[in-house]
């Protein structure tokens, strides 16, 4: 939450003004997009850690939302809020499954 506040604040206080030079300008876009973008993984992880946070509170977090079979605690402790198996996780990356196929 912090990193999130942090990036989302310091993208709203870029400031253009008074800057008349076009490669700074250019520079100041991208640092601003920069953290927009962060921004936005950050938002996308939040609200994953949620959604785990619910699934843990309905007695469903571990399990693959897929398959219905446990996914692995290795997994699970690098990515406390994975949804998936890795296996099928790989299948969504690559495009073999779609989010909307997927069993909720």
């Amino acid at each position: 939450m912090a990193e999130y506040r942090r990036d989302a604040s310091a993208a709203h206080s870029i400031q253009e003004e008074g800057v008349e030079d076009l490669e700074e300008l250019a520079s100041l876009d991208l640092d601003r997009e920069y953290l927009y973008a962060r921004t936005e993984e950050d938002r996308e992880t939040l609200r994953l850690i949620e959604e785990a946070l619910q699934r843990m509170d309905a007695g469903t977090y571990g399990f693959c939302q897929w398959s219905g079979d446990p996914i692995p605690l290795e997994r699970l402790r690098s990515i406390p809020w994975a949804r998936y198996r890795a296996d099928v996780q790989a299948k969504l990356e690559t495009g073999e499954l779609k989010e909307r196929m997927l069993r909720r």
